[in-house]
């Protein structure tokens, strides 16, 4: 068994012990499905029931199942700790075993609580460590806990077995240097100590984190350069932004590497994130456009894994934006499995996000594909934020999603039954933005109205979800002044 593996198993049992519902073994998907909910909600990073069920061995695999990081991530935020690194850290391995020690912990909790992670902030101003100082013997480390990896803190030499005065004298001298040191240092600029290293953000005048471009055309890939060899958090990822309903992957950065890419093959509007830990260190936007309106087709497992979208090369049928049922058998898809429908037109509009209307005639059926829900969700980008509205069918109000601005509101803790309607036959829809006060209207009656407070920006992007065939008839935008600045009746 291999060293990431003895971890991951560790890693098991101690969520087993903090669970406290027997050996998983016993375990029914209900079981999965809950604590999927709990690793989600506790980490911020999806992981679905089956790949629980995959990792404690509910589902046999053809080999040892490794997850990716982000999954092993969220595992060890969920029992405590910062991430897998962090750990990995503080676990022991026995050299030349395939098993590990059981986990001690005490009965009144079923799970020892792990030792309190490292934050993964720095602050600026303080003393660096001598270059020449001799380190501090470390002190022994527990039985069960492996010390962290870095440098000890530097502390007067003790004072010498001899007896003679000189050897005191010495060590006075020396304390004396670093305290003169460390003085130098706190009163030199700002800006001399972070060209050291020492502040996070800019390393030098170069920014930590940048792109060499952040708008094209789909496909578009993007040149990343980064600077985190002086960085003291163990491991530092990016996250690109990309993922389908929030999911998104983290990839693990090469420390002493400068520059990485990424391909985008689906157009949008995408927040690259530098993460160490769960601390955000820098953001950069990337916009990718569309060339028209741009159809795909996906599935989405357990509402939380998904697989990469497949653009298909027609959506305009008769007169509507349309993906038929025959279509995403073509691409490749099994339609007997819940499947989305994407259509999604990147670009400018020339229309202030917080001064328009936008009115959509649409329909999803399930004689047409449409799946369980009907999920019908329309979004509206700006520069800074966005608009969505979702329409679900009467009786799935739990499931509905909105987000005005800043403010995003779920179904499971609000009331957002006006979003709980018949949408198998045509309903239209009207999105009216005065002000930074939004209100929506369906079929010409008041809805929902909700007020926010940050600006959204330039309008550049409109994109509309469904969950399974859903057809769009048209879509209307007005500016402030309510003229008409774009409208597709998807004729041709």
């Amino acid at each position: 068994m291999s060293e990431e593996l003895i971890y991951l198993t560790r890693c098991c049992r101690l969520i087993e012990a903090k669970w406290q519902r027997g050996e998983s073994k016993f375990w029914k998907n209900g079981d999965y499905q809950k604590l999927s909910e709990l690793v989600s909600t506790s980490s911020r990073i999806s992981i679905s029931p089956d790949t629980l069920k995959r990792l404690f061995g509910k589902t046999k695999t053809y080999r040892s199942y490794n997850p990716q990081i982000e999954t092993k991530n969220a595992l060890a935020i969920f029992i405590g700790y910062e991430g897998w690194e962090d750990f990995k850290k503080r676990q022991p391995v026995l050299v030349g075993e395939e098993r590990l020690p059981a986990p001690a912990a005490p009965p009144e909790s079923g799970l020892a609580p792990p030792p309190e992670p490292a934050p993964a902030t720095w602050v600026p101003d303080a003393a660096p460590v001598a270059p020449d100082a001799p380190p501090a013997a470390a002190p022994p480390a527990p039985a069960d806990i492996l010390p962290p990896e870095v440098p000890p803190a530097y502390s007067a030499p003790p004072p010498a077995a001899s007896p003679r005065r000189g050897n005191r004298w010495v060590g006075w001298a020396v304390l004396g240097l670093v305290l003169l040191a460390g003085l130098g240092w706190l009163s030199a600029p700002r800006a001399a100590r972070r060209d050291a290293g020492v502040a996070a953000g800019p390393v030098g005048n170069k920014p930590l984190f940048r792109a060499r471009s952040t708008r094209d055309t789909v496909p578009y890939t993007v040149v990343f350069e980064y600077d985190i060899a002086r960085l003291p958090a163990d491991s530092v990822y990016i996250d690109y932004g990309y993922g389908l309903f929030g999911h998104h992957e983290r990839e693990l950065l090469p420390r002493y590497k400068r520059l990485i890419t990424y391909y985008y093959h689906f157009p949008g509007r995408y927040t690259v994130r530098l993460w160490s830990g769960r601390q955000v260190l820098d953001s950069i936007p990337v916009e990718v456009l569309s060339r028209g309106w741009m159809a795909a087709v996906y599935l989405k497992n357990n509402r939380l894994e998904s697989l990469e979208p497949k653009l298909l090369r027609e959506g305009r049928r008769k007169g509507r934006l349309y993906v038929s049922p025959e279509a995403v058998r073509a691409a490749g898809i099994d339609t007997a499995l819940v499947n989305w429908t994407e259509f999604s037109n990147i670009r400018t509009f020339g229309v202030d996000g917080d001064n328009f209307s936008l009115e959509t005639r649409f329909r999803n059926s399930p004689a047409e594909g449409g799946f369980a829900c009907l999920e019908s969700m329309l979004r509206v980008l700006g520069e800074r934020n966005l608009f969505r509205l979702q329409f679900n069918q009467p009786g799935c109000a739990h499931w509905a999603t909105v987000q005005f601005g800043e403010i995003e509101l779920a179904g499971k803790f609000n009331d957002l039954s006006p979003f709980s309607t018949a949408v198998s036959g045509w309903r239209v829809a009207r999105l009216e933005v005065r002000g930074r006060r939004a209100r929506v209207l369906l079929d010409g009656k008041p809805v929902y109205q909700m007020a926010y407070r940050q600006p959204v920006g330039a309008l550049r992007g409109i994109i509309y979800n469904f969950r399974g065939g859903g057809a769009v008839d048209y879509i209307r935008l007005f500016n402030a002044k309510n003229a008409l600045v774009y409208a597709d009746e998807f004729d041709r």
